[in-house]
């Protein structure tokens, strides 16, 4: 298979949780009082970490916010930390720490909602998937749930 039809495949499989999460928040119920004041928005990720030379390899975690869950393994350490930075992965902090010297780059993406906007979010290239962990505040994207080769 080619890396174009992969990435298209990538992006399908992670545009369908994002899809739902859209969907699930843009319905308004039916039965609703209009007098009571509007619901938090509840905070919905796919994160995903590829490895750049290898991209059938990838790990992906589902988290959600409000309250913490989906299957990541820190889910409520990750909440807080992007709490933190108000949804804005970009102004995550750096965590100090060290990592192996270890060169299997990947990069590392976000999709879904946060507090009710949408997040469409990915990193420039680390050198391997710790550096990403603690280039993005060492909370979210520390997860080791490896998805099956996707072909």
């Amino acid at each position: 298979m080619s890396r174009l039809h992969f990435r298209r495949g990538v992006r399908a499989a992670l545009a369908l949780p994002f899809a739902a999460a859209v969907l699930a928040q843009a319905v308004p119920a039916a039965a609703a009082d209009h007098d009571d004041p509007p619901k938090k928005a509840g905070s919905h990720l796919v994160l995903a970490t590829q490895s750049v030379n290898d991209p059938d390899k990838v790990e992906l975690a589902y988290l959600t916010c409000d309250p913490a869950g989906g299957n990541h393994p820190g889910a409520v350490e990750a909440c807080a930390a992007i709490e933190h930075a108000d949804g804005d992965f970009d102004e995550l902090p750096e965590t100090e720490a060290m990592c192996t010297m270890e060169y299997a780059p990947v990069t590392v993406r976000a999709y879904g909602h946060w507090d009710g906007r949408i997040v469409h979010w990915s990193s420039d290239e680390y050198p391997n998937a710790c550096a990403a962990n603690l280039a993005t505040g060492g909370q979210i994207f520390n997860y080791r749930t490896e998805a099956p080769v996707l072909r």
